[in-house]
């Protein structure tokens, strides 16, 4: 038997991955089972894009396959090359653009915080890069990550989600440290903390800045500062990109992106198409069809490769 990044679960290595054409995407959500979340693998070609200050609750955890882009975060801009590996952990604000008109791709995972950190064995601790890095310049760490995305991403990924999350803590534990804080952005700012419960909230359309300023006797700008120095964006940014993701939870939730869009407060579908594409890369429709497709694919993971992956000594 052949070996591959996810263990047993194939009996030969995936076949490469065809190219992709500008402007398209591929995304597959793949379950963990016993109410772990999914994986998502997404794969995508870009050319003069920019992508909205955003965050994930996942991890994302992703490769540039070629081309090279501008990766804005924690305060620092780095421009990520063909080769680089992407480490992000949950929650952390980020932003990227072209900083020319030649494409660029990349395949990303988003898996969730508590079950690779619970694999870890470190579930109330959040894992960071090596030395605190949102970019890591490690042929080794890219070529792993790259198979376990591209196995994910092959016919035969149907029902592999838990060896690929058993090989993505085998990542982490080579490629990524434990940080003693959450990971997520907090402030003991009062002022801070009730602009973000106010945008987190999902009855909020409009988030009031003035209402928290004067709540807390301060001005506008002395709270998008401080607000901004807490979360790595300003509210309104932080809001919408929040509104997308909720969104997407309620197109899942729903299976409808009409619905998605009016309970997540968007004025109609196309205010929602054109924010969530900032955010996730893909439109909603894109998004559905790419969840969907899994779930019409036949599964081909053995009972025993399925109690074997998720054991520690799988992979």
């Amino acid at each position: 038997m052949a070996t591959s990044p996810l263990g047993s679960v194939w009996t030969a290595p995936p076949p490469g991955l065809p190219g992709l054409e500008c402007g398209r995407s591929e995304i597959r959500r793949l379950p963990l089972g016993d109410d772990r979340g999914w994986i998502e693998v997404l794969r995508a070609r870009h050319q003069g894009v920019r992508f909205a200050p955003h965050a994930h609750a996942e991890y994302a955890l992703g490769v540039a396959l070629d081309g090279l882009h501008v990766l804005v975060a924690r305060g620092e801009q780095q421009t990520v090359r063909r080769g680089d590996v992407i480490v992000l952990p949950p929650e952390t604000i980020h932003a990227v653009r072209s900083p020319n008109e030649a494409s660029w791709s990349y395949l990303m995972l988003y898996v969730p915080a508590i079950a690779l950190q619970a694999r870890l064995g470190t579930p109330d601790t959040v894992w960071r890069g090596r030395a605190g890095r949102v970019v890591l310049h490690e042929d080794g760490a890219f070529g792993a990550l790259r198979e376990i995305g591209e196995a994910l991403l092959a016919p035969s990924g149907e029902g592999a989600a838990p060896a690929a999350l058993a090989a993505i803590e085998r990542f982490a534990r080579d490629w990524m440290e434990p940080v003693a804080h959450s990971g997520v952005a907090t402030s003991a700012d009062g002022a801070v903390q009730a602009m973000l419960s106010l945008v987190r909230d999902p009855n909020t359309r409009a988030p009031s800045l003035r209402s928290v300023c004067a709540a807390f006797g301060i001005s506008v700008f002395q709270l998008i500062r401080r607000f901004r120095l807490a979360m790595d964006a300003p509210p309104i940014a932080y809001h919408v990109q929040w509104r997308a993701r909720r969104a997407r939870d309620l197109m899942l939730e729903t299976g409808s992106i009409s619905v998605a869009a009016l309970r997540a407060g968007y004025s109609d579908q196309s205010h929602l198409n054109r924010h969530f594409k900032r955010v996730f890369g893909l439109t909603p429709g894109e998004y559905l069809r790419g969840v969907r497709e899994v779930g019409r694919m036949r599964p081909t993971l053995p009972r025993s490769a399925s109690r074997t992956a998720d054991s520690p000594s799988a992979v």
